[in-house]
């Protein structure tokens, strides 16, 4: 589990993270004395009871524990529902939500309007599917915009027995416009599209900072499939996600009519295993811009297919590729600390990427690094969300991350 060597020393990044966000919900709804934390199981003992009394404002705290529920619902509440230490990461594994296989439902379904002031973070949610066969469902959200931050989420499948067979961590319906952040999907399985995300729109999702590994479907997107969407994925790391068994588009992700941003992402090993290719990226009837990502595997690891519009520039991947920027070299990638799949030294990656665009954090010092931003997951804009170790990043984790959950984390 490569997050798990994602930890900071001093004041951790995912402190800021809970931090901010619980703030930016405090002052949006103005302080209020009767405002109280909720706490589950010392006063209730399920969660959805929790939720059932909470007003506007309120938190509902979850101890370390393991949680059977189904269906989990907001009820459209502007409240945060988390673990008790969300930059924890042993006590988020430890607080579970897991799934009842007899059930049709998933753990949390957002349906009631919920916005960006309903908050999910710190919890792990568990299909208990460790071989892609049986399982339960993450999370649903429809005509709703969550905020979902510091999740674990893995081994869910999606339910087999309703009409959305998609979507094993998290399935993304019309009409919402839903952020995951710092969120890791893993070893989900979404039968036929979507097994990290499923996005079926017209929707707005933003997924920003996010980890997809071992994600299996048999069609459409291992890690994320996009349909008919306005979408955003920044500085997100894909590794090892496959599909097999049907129209095999996509090992990382898929996209399908519509368009949205792709940018500073590092794929690595995302295959698609019956046909013996490594598409990290699979975009058809689209209008994608795909920007400062760092594509790793046997070419092509791009497809584009039916009149796909879809632009590609200062990107590095080995069949190379027209377009402003692109490169083919090894970009040297190794481990960091605890940070994985890291530029190395002298990458050419480096300060290669998009010159209108700004690293939020220059990193290592001891690196080439001027303000031109890096190429990779760990580059651009929102590389602060990853990078909480240095000073800098800490400062700029404070004073960006209510632009980043308003703006919707898009690269300008």
């Amino acid at each position: 589990m490569i997050f798990t060597r994602i930890i900071e020393t001093g004041v951790p990044v995912q402190r800021l993270l809970i931090a901010a966000i619980g703030l930016l919900i405090c002052s949006s709804l103005g302080a209020s004395a009767t405002a109280r934390t909720i706490r589950v199981p010392s006063e209730y003992g399920k969660i959805q009871q929790a939720i059932d009394v909470a007003v506007d404002g309120d938190v509902v705290v979850i101890a370390p524990g393991t949680y059977r529920e189904m269906g989990i619902s907001f009820l459209g509440k502007k409240i945060m529902v988390r673990g008790v230490d969300p930059w924890d990461d042993e006590v988020v594994q430890a607080t579970t939500v897991v799934g009842d296989t007899t059930s049709p439902d998933r753990h949390f379904v957002f349906e009631s309007g919920e916005d960006s002031m309903s908050v999910l973070a710190g919890i792990r949610l568990s299909g208990e599917n460790q071989v892609f066969d049986g399982g339960t469902g993450g999370i649903s959200v429809s005509a709703s915009s969550p905020t979902i931050a510091l999740c674990w989420i893995e081994g869910c499948h999606a339910p087999s027995d309703q009409i959305i067979e998609e979507g094993g961590g998290a399935w993304v319906g019309p009409n919402s416009a839903p952020l995951f952040v710092r969120c890791w999907f893993q070893r989900n399985y979404g039968y036929h599209a979507g097994g990290g995300i499923r996005v079926k729109g017209p929707a707005q999702p933003r997924i920003l900072a996010c980890g997809f590994e071992e994600n299996r479907v048999t069609s459409l997107g291992g890690g994320v499939a996009c349909t008919s969407s306005a979408f955003t994925v920044a500085n997100c790391l894909f590794i090892a996600n496959e599909l097999c068994g049907g129209a095999n588009q996509g090992g990382g992700i898929r996209v399908g009519d519509g368009g949205g941003t792709i940018v500073n992402c590092t794929f690595y090993g995302n295959a698609e295993v019956c046909i013996s290719e490594d598409h990290g990226i699979y975009m058809k009837w689209d209008s994608t811009a795909v920007n400062n990502c760092v594509l790793v595997g046997d070419y092509p690891t791009v497809k584009q297919r039916d009149n796909s519009q879809s632009t590609i520039s200062y990107t590095n991947l080995p069949e190379g590729w027209p377009g402003p920027g692109n490169i083919s070299d090894s970009p040297r990638l190794q481990t960091v600390r605890e940070w994985p799949f890291v530029l190395g030294a002298g990458s050419p990656c480096i300060d290669a990427g998009d010159p209108s665009i700004e690293d939020g954090v220059r990193w290592p010092t001891q690196y080439r690094n001027g303000s031109r931003s890096d190429m990779g997951a760990y580059g651009g804009p929102y590389s602060g969300l990853w990078l909480g170790r240095w000073p800098r990043g800490l400062e700029w984790l404070k004073g960006h991350l209510g632009e980043v959950r308003e703006a919707g984390g898009e690269a300008h």
